[in-house]
């Protein structure tokens, strides 16, 4: 943001970005500006958007352009605005306000662009890391909170994850399992059939051609703790596919 007001001579620069879920633009971040006047620009920014959501004419944009520059200072006297957008979805404003009044040239509008494409392509980059980061934050809920063991094993069936049913039924501490091979952790005393490791070397998972859904697979005996104790269990195995 910092480069791209310094590049175009400009006073003051604006990032406002639009909220997935109430489609409400407000200002995330800026330089050359006070924070206590950010409300009173996001009251602006909901103007403006609603305002050309509903076709209104470049005067319309201007002119909230300008109101929001006499906000931050009613010296500014000339304001830029390109959309930041990412495959075909706005994300929001890059906004440079100038203290004087000149053409603007078309390098002044590439420079600009440039900007905004390199910031619409950080911007959906954080957007997607929180995505990820709140759905792995709602698994590791859901996982954790189950009553069932359940774990995760990586393709060289080592363990990535387990929850506290697991510690509860096995005896091994959640701490001490992860990284270790399931070999070392899922010990048999008796199996009534074969195990993950003959299903992988028999070619399993199978893919159904009518639902392209692999089929699970059921296991189960008399596992031995780590304790040393026998415990009869069942073990759903779902393969993980990308």
């Amino acid at each position: 943001l910092h480069a791209s007001f310094v590049m175009l001579a400009g006073r003051v620069g604006v990032v406002a970005l639009r909220d997935e879920h109430d489609d409400v633009f407000s200002v995330r971040a800026y330089t050359g500006i006070r924070s206590d006047i950010v409300p009173d620009l996001n009251h602006k920014l909901g103007e403006l958007i609603e305002g050309t959501q509903e076709g209104l004419s470049r005067d319309f944009l201007n002119e909230k352009l300008r109101e929001m520059s006499n906000i931050i200072d009613d010296q500014l006297q000339q304001s830029i605005a390109m959309p930041l957008v990412f495959a075909q979805k706005p994300l929001g404003l890059l906004i440079v306000f100038r203290s004087y009044t000149t053409t603007i040239t078309a390098d002044d509008l590439q420079n600009l662009q440039s900007f905004a494409d390199q910031a619409a392509i950080a911007v959906h980059n954080a957007q997607l890391y929180q995505s990820i980061n709140q759905e792995r934050q709602r698994l590791s809920a859901i996982l954790n909170n189950s009553g069932d063991g359940v774990f995760i094993l990586l393709p060289d069936l080592t363990f990535q994850q387990v929850n506290y049913a697991f510690e509860r039924v096995t005896g091994w501490r959640k701490e001490d399992v992860i990284g270790m091979s399931k070999k070392e952790v899922i010990v048999w005393d008796k199996l009534d059939s074969g195990d993950l490791e003959q299903a992988l070397n028999s070619g399993w998972p199978h893919i159904r051609e009518k639902t392209a859904h692999a089929e699970t697979l059921y296991v189960e005996g008399d596992l031995i703790r780590r304790d040393g104790i026998k415990v009869s269990i069942g073990i759903t195995y779902a393969p993980l596919l990308t």
